[in-house]
C-alpha cells in the first residue's frame, strides 16, 4: 500500500511541473555535466523545476556511467 500511495504521488508531482521549465532545466544540468563545469548552479534550478532525484540519477549514468569499484572485480 505505501509504495503504491508514493507512485500515485511521484505522478502526481510529475503532472504539476511546467514542462519547458523541467525539460530546460534537466538539459542544462546534463550540459554541465558533459562540459565539466560546475553542476550546482543548474542542480539548484533543476530540483526548483522539478527534476527528480531519480532523474538526476538517470542524467549522472547518461553522462558518465555507472561506477564500479575495481577492487570489488
Amino acid at each position: 500500500a505505501v509504495e503504491r500511495e508514493q507512485v500515485a504521488r511521484t505522478k502526481e508531482y510529475k503532472l504539476k511541473r511546467d514542462p519547458a521549465r523541467w525539460k530546460s532545466a534537466r538539459a542544462a544540468v546534463e550540459q554541465a555535466c558533459r562540459e565539466g563545469r560546475n553542476v550546482i548552479p543548474p542542480l539548484i534550478e533543476a530540483v526548483e523545476a522539478g527534476v527528480t532525484l531519480g532523474e538526476t540519477s538517470d542524467i549522472y549514468r547518461e553522462v558518465f556511467g555507472v561506477y564500479s569499484d575495481p577492487g570489488m572485480l
